[in-house]
């Protein structure tokens, strides 16, 4: 069975400006601990060398430095603490961080995100109507759309119409190819009655996003 769309997407409305936080809380706790941590290491160290300095009128001076030295090597073991404490808060933030700018211009999840994305790609264009990933791409000519938006010259896209559904999906596919875009998507699946699946659909617009955007 092909899932369905929880639901089928109305134009969405213009985007907000507005940024969320997530996890945000823990983030800055977080942060402000090795913030903390790190001046507190610094005024360590420069405590133990101002000790080191006033000693300096002894004839131990070698002996201090040597100290100082031991000292200052032992508190290089606490900053990797601290860049484990780094790798564990942000390894996930790191991986969103291509999709962080569409998703701060267009707000919501990644799939409303691209979803505005490809309507502001296609606006204007003459046959198109995208409020899902599913019904709304099964003529080709929305994939044919974003595709004439980056490479007019290889999609003629005045001379498409909706009715030639097989031969406007091979361009955009093929398009898609010509630049390195796998084609993740058959004629066929497009076609089929009821619909194509609209994850599918997602993921190869997705690629497409990442190809030209990322």
């Amino acid at each position: 069975m092909v899932p369905t769309e929880r639901s089928s997407l109305s134009r969405l409305p213009a985007y907000s400006d507005s940024l969320t936080m997530q996890n945000g809380n823990s983030q800055s706790n977080t942060a402000s601990s090795i913030g903390s941590t790190n001046k507190n290491l610094g005024q360590l160290r420069g405590r133990r060398s101002l000790e080191c300095q006033d000693s300096r009128s002894s004839t131990d001076t070698g002996k201090c430095e040597e100290s100082l030295n031991k000292y200052n090597s032992s508190l290089t073991e606490l900053p990797a603490t601290n860049e484990k404490m780094h790798q564990q808060l942000y390894p996930v933030v790191r991986s969103q961080d291509s999709f962080n700018p569409l998703l701060r211009r267009h707000g919501g999840s990644k799939r409303n995100s691209l979803l505005r994305w490809c309507q502001i790609r296609t606006q204007g264009y003459k046959n198109i109507d995208i409020t899902n990933f599913s019904s709304s791409w099964a003529d080709g000519l929305a994939f044919c759309a974003v595709y004439h938006t980056y490479l007019p010259s290889h999609i003629p896209y005045s001379t498409l119409t909706p009715e030639n559904k097989k031969e406007n999906l091979s361009l955009a596919f093929k398009t898609g190819e010509t630049v390195g875009i796998a084609q993740t998507l058959t004629v066929e699946e497009m076609l089929r009655a009821g619909g194509p699946d609209w994850q599918r659909v997602l993921s190869y617009v997705e690629s497409m996003y990442r190809h030209f955007e990322m």
